[in-house]
């Protein structure tokens, strides 16, 4: 166990995630040896369609899994001590 929480962005984007991922990032924040960032859930259009033009998505809004509220996919970074 470690003494790693949340920040405000990751806050944030957890409150956009399935249940079962929230569960599976909780798990993996209480067990890891480095901080987690939770990056991106719930995606706009715009932000999706920008993704999907950046080559980071490939699927344009309203196709893509972050475009859908309590979305299914997550985007995160391990942080290093």
């Amino acid at each position: 166990m470690n003494n790693y929480v949340y920040g405000n962005r990751s806050r944030q984007v957890r409150a956009t995630l399935s249940p079962k991922l929230v569960t599976l990032v909780d798990t993996a924040l209480e067990h890891s040896e480095c901080d987690i960032a939770l990056l991106c859930g719930l995606r706009g259009k715009v932000a999706q369609n920008q993704a999907y033009d950046e080559h980071t998505s490939h699927i344009p809004w309203p196709f893509g899994r972050h475009n859908v509220y309590r979305m299914v996919k997550r985007n995160r970074a391990l942080m290093p001590r």
